[in-house]
């Protein structure tokens, strides 16, 4: 017959297991991809995991594909930029970094000092995807700041 604690001993190493488990990060190294309504438009993240940081950089803009259709076509002629991802962290499937965007604030309106856009970036990683959220962090010292807009999008992992 099992002692009672023989039980207790075995239960407290369950949860143990379980605990360690739970807090082991998904590894997210390498690149992953949004593509738009037309195939051209993109979102590319090159993330790499070291334990629970994660660094890397996002590159926003056209891909190699024509625009489906002629009216798309004013949108393609934007360059892709890149952006580095900073306080990158990841904790069991959840992901988290931001992106910061530099800015001038020289319109008519309201000359002044040079204005950073902070964007907040939060995922749920599930196998080669990542649903992701994306929220402006409003800056209450920008009169131009329009609060706090988000958008959900999907990236997939391309390799």
């Amino acid at each position: 017959m099992i002692r009672f604690r023989e039980v207790m001993k075995l239960l407290s190493l369950l949860i143990v297991v379980s605990l360690a488990q739970a807090q082991f990060a998904v590894n997210v190294t390498g690149r992953w991809q949004w593509r738009g309504v037309a195939g051209w438009q993109r979102i590319e993240l090159n993330l790499k995991s070291e334990g629970s940081r994660v660094s890397g950089t996002m590159r926003i803009g056209p891909g190699g594909d024509e625009p489906a259709t002629p009216e798309d076509f004013w949108e393609y002629f934007f360059d892709a930029v890149d952006f580095k991802i900073s306080d990158g962290t990841i904790s069991g499937n959840q992901i988290r970094f931001e992106q910061s965007v530099g800015r001038l604030s020289g319109r008519r309106s309201a000359p002044g000092p040079a204005a950073t856009t902070r964007y907040l970036y939060k995922g749920t990683v599930e196998g080669d995807e990542i649903a992701m959220t994306r929220e402006v962090v409003p800056d209450k010292k920008d009169p131009w700041s329009l609060g706090n807009q988000r958008i959900e999008f999907v990236v997939k992992r391309v390799n």
